[in-house]
């Protein structure tokens, strides 16, 4: 499908003009294809190119429409203030926070209200008592850092242990903190206040009192946080009010300040848009290395098949056969039994299909080296252009020279690949031997400090 979109695209004209002014320029790319499409008119794989690629780019900014819609349609059904309004969930169905903004004479502060599941009856909550106690002491400092130096609201939770266990809270002095936890400036001293705080927790019928001591100090606040710990004191009194109704009527006032709420945007489509031209761009740029990367391979079979081919020459003109006609067996074999292409012997079947036109043999071995591009080739092309003349006499023995050669240099090619292969192999070693040496290391350590 992306195949035929691709070839229509190609086919209009300011399109066809465009991309082929585009890759004509990058004359690098154009001889790339060319060694990597051998049997291919310069045309026809131009053609070629530029409908994968198309096609591919089509297929990601496909992908990409595809995932911002996705975000779009996703964002708009996130919408949960109606007013002053945000809809409970049915009971079972668990609490949920919504990011709002609270607009106060002209500012905004960001703040996240958290929605409370309709309230139905009394809870059945299970528990062990150890765990709740447990999770009190780690979650009623709040944002204090200890409850020997309390300057913030504490925090006094309903339900602990996934609501299996019900809290009800007391303190020795209302004066100081409230119910809900919240410190009373008004009522602070700089050299801070003792205050006991009982939490009577409820499994079933049965119950205790946990008690804990904090030390309670007069904060620094400025105006801002002021507003803030005001704003969250009417949420919370707002909650309260509307625990038993369908909807969580938002206060409109703060104190002596005035809200007016909207919702916080959460628009990630912009975003998974930024990232899908990121995309683009890497394909692009990843589409380009391809090629790179395909005409080095196809250069790195030439020089692993030159060996085989060479010997293949050398064998044939010691049985009695010419050049040309040893380079047409050879074609001639490689067609017929194709089952893997080979870039050596796929020019040597052009080069023989351009003879049969009419190219002459030395003109035809000579194109044989350049398209080959490869010092090997050129050299070897050079020797048969220089015995055209004198026949096949001696040609013989100085292919055999050029077999050992051969033969030597892919030697020396193997030992540098493996060496290659040996040093991709060393960041997986160190990784390995850091492991091991953890393993080893790590329970004497252990054992040692016991």
């Amino acid at each position: 499908m992306f195949e035929k979109t691709a070839k229509r695209i190609i086919c209009t004209k300011p399109v066809k003009k465009y991309f082929k002014k585009k890759v004509s320029k990058d004359r690098k790319l154009l001889t790339e294809l060319g060694a990597i499409y051998p049997d291919e008119k310069a045309n026809q794989i131009l053609e070629n190119y530029l409908i994968r690629k198309i096609s591919r780019l089509i297929l990601l900014v496909s992908f990409i429409l595809i995932i911002v819609s996705t975000a779009v349609l996703a964002n708009r059904g996130a919408a949960v203030l109606k007013g002053t309004s945000l809809l409970r969930r049915e009971a079972g169905e668990g609490d949920y926070d919504a990011a709002l903004i609270a607009r106060i004479e002209g500012k905004d502060y960001p703040i996240s209200v958290n929605v409370n599941e309709i309230y139905l009856g009394e809870e059945d909550i299970d528990a062990l008592f150890a765990l709740a106690k447990e999770e009190v002491d780690e979650v009623m400092p709040g944002e204090n850092e200890s409850l020997g130096h309390v300057t913030k609201n504490l925090v006094f939770p309903d339900t602990l242990q996934e609501g299996m266990v019900s809290a009800e809270w007391s303190v020795s002095d209302y004066r100081i903190i409230d119910s809900n936890g919240r410190i009373k400036e008004e009522a602070l001293s700089e050299e801070g206040t003792v205050v006991k705080i009982t939490a009577k927790l409820t499994y079933r019928d049965e119950s205790l009192q946990y008690e804990q001591y904090v030390s309670v100090y007069s904060p620094e606040k400025d105006e801002e946080e002021r507003v803030e710990d005001l704003l969250e004191e009417a949420i919370l009194i707002a909650d309260e009010e509307t625990a038993d109704d369908e909807n969580f009527i938002l206060p409109d006032k703060a104190d002596e300040y005035e809200i007016d709420w909207k919702e916080e945007a959460k628009n990630t489509a912009p975003s998974v848009f930024l990232v899908g031209i990121l995309f683009i761009a890497l394909f692009l740029y990843h589409d380009r290395s391809r090629v790179r990367d395909e005409y080095l391979k196809r250069q790195e079979q030439l020089l692993i098949d030159y060996p085989g081919f060479v010997s293949k020459l050398s064998l044939l003109l010691e049985a009695g056969m010419t050049i040309g006609k040893a380079w047409e067996k050879i074609a001639l074999e490689y067609r017929d039994n194709r089952s893997k292409k080979r870039y050596v012997y796929e020019e040597m079947l052009i080069i023989y299909y351009r003879m049969q036109e009419g190219l002459g043999e030395r003109e035809a071995y000579e194109l044989f080296g350049k398209r080959c591009a490869l010092r090997e080739y050129l050299k070897l092309s050079s020797v048969i252009t220089q015995n055209l003349k004198k026949g096949s006499e001696g040609l013989g023995e100085l292919l055999e020279a050029e077999v050992r050669d051969a033969f030597e240099s892919r030697k020396s090619l193997a030992k540098q690949r493996g060496e290659e292969a040996g040093t991709r192999l060393l960041a997986p070693m160190m990784m390995l031997m850091i492991i091991v040496m953890a393993i080893v290391m790590i329970p004497g350590i252990i054992t040692f400090s016991a």
